[in-house]
């Protein structure tokens, strides 16, 4: 088994999270700024969950690769994939749903309705029935390798259910839940059968690698754009400064070559880095010697251009235009 594109936080995820340390505390979009992300955050640790149980398969399924939490392109619009394997018999799409209580598929009426008992009260959430979405998922996959005129291989599709805890039934068609729902516990159980189904094969070099290089090429994580104009955030909600992992408050400022909280006299050497990515994820991915000032808050042009060389950015334009490229 191979992994050619790691699992790692999302966009959205290092969006919302800058988002939370650079709004004012009662700016009104905080709170369900906080609730998205902490939704964003069970559904990342349920996708880490089935990393085990991929990588307890057995040897002789060496030939499958794993690229994690993919946007690729479709007719004009984008579609996500949580994990797509390929082999060189099937390739196999999973979508991970990490969910607490009673979880009834109903496909006939394309729901999920989860039950959760909260101080003895019942309460009752309907969603969007997560086969019907991996199976679009899986159909706009296809669309995207004829399109690219890529190997047509098999294609599976598994919502996989990554809470153990949680009460798996069947409200209508058991046999559609049955064929296209597993835990995570039984990941490389459904994967072995396919293989038993499809074979193990070998691949083309030529053809697998025009695969993954086109995979990893059209890979495009979501802008940041979309996400502050979900929320209505501008640039002047957006708060300047350094912050401090100590008091967690854009409280550090420059002194004598490094930064020092104002609150609680701790220094850094690199913090302004971390502000630099706050900037890249919420502004811009270029910035020029007077926008990082302001940002970070100091006045001298030269401290401002070391801290943009020695971090070694390119930069575009001339001298007096000149835009590093975060």
């Amino acid at each position: 088994m191979i992994v050619l594109k790691e699992r790692e936080y999302s966009m959205k995820i290092k969006i919302l999270q800058a988002l939370i340390r650079r709004l004012r505390t009662n700016h009104p979009s905080l709170p369900i700024i906080k609730k998205d992300l902490g939704m964003a955050m069970a559904g990342f640790k349920g996708e880490e969950s089935i990393d085990y149980y991929l990588s307890i398969l057995p040897e002789m399924e060496h030939d499958i690769t794993i690229f994690h939490d993919l946007r690729l392109p479709c007719n004009n619009k984008f579609f996500q994939l949580d994990t797509l394997l390929i082999s060189p018999t099937f390739y196999l799409i999973l979508e991970v749903k990490n969910m607490i209580g009673t979880l009834q598929f109903d496909p006939a009426f394309q729901q999920l309705i989860q039950i959760i008992n909260e101080d003895g009260n019942e309460k009752r959430i309907s969603h969007r029935d997560p086969i019907q979405q991996v199976n679009i998922q899986l159909s706009q996959f296809k669309s995207w390798l004829k399109h690219a005129k890529l190997p047509i291989l098999p294609c599976e599709c598994l919502v996989i259910m990554a809470n153990s805890n949680s009460e798996i039934r069947a409200l209508s068609h058991p046999n559609i839940v049955q064929k296209f729902v597993s835990r995570n516990t039984a990941l490389s159980d459904r994967i072995a059968a396919y293989i038993t189904e499809y074979g193990i094969g070998e691949w083309d070099t030529k053809e697998f690698k025009k695969l993954k290089k086109f995979i990893l090429k059209n890979n495009e994580p979501s802008l940041f754009t979309d996400l502050l104009n979900k929320y209505g955030i501008k640039r002047n909600d957006i708060l300047n400064g350094v912050l401090c992992k100590f008091c967690d408050v854009l409280s550090m400022r420059r002194r004598r070559g490094c930064w020092v909280c104002e609150k609680c006299n701790s220094k850094s050497s690199v913090a302004h880095l971390e502000a630099m990515q706050d900037y890249k994820l919420l502004i811009c991915s270029t910035i020029s010697n007077n926008s990082l000032r302001e940002f970070l808050g100091i006045k001298c042009e030269s401290t401002a251009l070391r801290l943009l060389t020695s971090a070694n950015f390119a930069y575009i334009g001339s001298t007096r235009n000149r835009r590093y490229i975060l």
